[in-house]
């Protein structure tokens, strides 16, 4: 999502905003932690020298932080949001702006006060995150060594692979739709579709052409921007779902993943389970009942994704 730049705003009033959205939140508040999200991405992303690189190397640990939450990442939530909130704290002080005096300095309403056709044009506008650059190593020169010293010298045994941590089992949530969001869900599920449109066309360009980076790219960035949209409107399982494709794509893009024709059919099964929430969620607000959205179940998904 493009939030607005501390460059547009100030980085105070971006902080301003960080310290009054955290006040009295907890994990539960997925709205709320969604605008914290956006507030900690601009300041990532701010192009001013009012933001030094410890600031923006502490933004993106925020970013990782509160996703982890939004996505029920966390094994221990009050934990992980007791971080959050002293990181905000520290972050105020990398960015040189005291937090103690920022308490009223703007109203929580405020950040929500704005129409709906303006939310959804910003949640909707394409935002890709900051790629890190790559590096080359090092030339390393090894000292020369006599060859029959090195025939006797016995061969070191391979490092074993680490294993990545596992992740907690994704657990569905009920989806209930307020009355006050329904014009903006209406908006998102619109333009959600013409994402999904974007989504198959840049499949079938990164199938023909595995390993051309461009085309992960467009594959990439509608993925990330249903992600951001969902993850405003509290659509806990698309965001959750959009999250852990965007993942695999961006190694792909980054070139720590091969894309391969199971990766790219995986992708694929990833569309037809968005397909049907969208028109779970379409059919709801053709008749509104008040009760939770019928969704599909994606926990085995998650799993493979995760996998």
């Amino acid at each position: 999502m493009n939030e607005e730049t501390p460059n547009a705003f100030s980085v105070q009033a971006c902080i301003g905003n960080l310290v009054t959205l955290s006040d009295g939140i907890d994990e539960n508040d997925l709205p709320n932690l969604a605008k914290m999200h956006e507030q900690c991405e601009a300041l990532a992303n701010a192009e001013t020298a009012d933001v030094s690189s410890g600031g923006k190397d502490a933004s993106r640990d925020l970013v990782k932080a509160l996703e982890a939450v939004i996505l029920g990442e966390v094994t221990d939530a009050n934990a992980a949001m007791r971080d959050i909130l002293e990181s905000v704290t520290n972050l105020a002080g990398l960015v040189g702006v005291e937090p103690s005096v920022l308490g009223k300095a703007s109203d929580r309403d405020a950040l929500s006060d704005a129409s709906v056709a303006e939310k959804l044009d910003r949640v909707f506008e394409d935002s890709e995150p900051e790629r890190e650059p790559t590096v080359a190593p090092e030339a390393v020169t090894l000292p020369k060594a006599n060859d029959e010293a090195l025939r006797d010298e016995p061969t070191p045994a391979a490092p074993a692979a680490e294993t990545p941590p596992s992740q907690p089992a994704y657990v569905l949530e009920p989806l209930i739709i307020s009355d006050d969001e329904v014009e903006m869900v209406v908006g998102f599920v619109e333009e959600a579709g013409e994402h999904i449109d974007s989504i198959e066309a840049a499949l079938l360009g990164v199938e023909r052409a595995p390993e051309d980076t461009e085309a992960i790219d467009s594959l990439f960035r509608p993925f990330h921007t249903i992600k951001g949209a969902a993850g405003f409107l509290n659509l806990r399982d698309i965001v959750s779902l959009t999250h852990e494709a965007e993942t695999l794509l961006d190694q792909a893009r980054k070139g720590s993943r091969k894309v391969t024709p199971g990766l790219i059919d995986l992708v694929f099964e990833v569309v037809d389970i968005l397909k049907v929430q969208f028109e779970g969620i379409r059919n709801y607000l053709d008749s509104p009942t008040g009760q939770a959205v019928p969704q599909p179940p994606i926990e085995s998904m998650i799993a493979n994704l995760r996998d």
